[in-house]
């Protein structure tokens, strides 16, 4: 599973949890290249399966719950 959010919505959430450790001071350039090179994967791998976390918490479970659903079925 992989738990994709927007870079600043990301930044933001980090910022409000505590101080920021040094990889998240990173520029925001750097993130996007990171989430974006984490989705180039997922889209050539039907292995990983993409969460939007950026949803309601609820939400984002039941994606999660029916990705696992789909793995234990097949």
């Amino acid at each position: 599973l992989l738990f994709d959010l927007p870079v600043n919505k990301a930044l933001k959430i980090a910022k409000e949890r505590s101080e920021l450790d040094r990889f998240e001071s990173e520029p925001a350039d750097f993130h996007s290249r990171i989430r974006d090179s984490y989705l180039e994967q997922a889209s050539k791998n039907d292995r990983f399966k993409i969460v939007n976390s950026a949803k309601e918490i609820e939400s984002v479970a039941e994606q999660v719950k029916n990705y696992i659903n789909e793995f234990v079925d097949e």
